[in-house]
């Protein structure tokens, strides 16, 4: 995502409501953001969102394993089954 001033950055959460903001009826118990960082990790507790660590790429690191996710993806090819098994209210 490029950088712009007014935008605000991960993890802070807010930056997750001005996009929300922008889509019509979007409710974020249904958002999955996947990450590979521990920012990403961060932002998605911060916002309240569920998380997927792709622990194929940065995502091996202990930190990520601290501050939790709720899937972990060991290869791209297994995200349509976690989508598949993901379960939002």
């Amino acid at each position: 995502m490029a950088v712009r001033p007014d935008t605000p950055l991960k993890p802070d959460p807010s930056l997750f409501h001005a996009i929300q903001l922008q889509i019509p009826g979007a409710r974020h118990q249904r958002f999955l953001v996947v990450g590979d960082t521990e920012i990403d990790l961060r932002f998605t507790r911060n916002a309240g969102l569920q998380s997927c660590c792709a622990t194929y790429w940065y995502g091996h690191g202990a930190h990520c394993r601290a501050v939790g996710f709720d899937y972990a993806l060991d290869r791209l090819e297994d995200l349509p089954g976690i989508l598949r098994n993901w379960a939002f209210p």
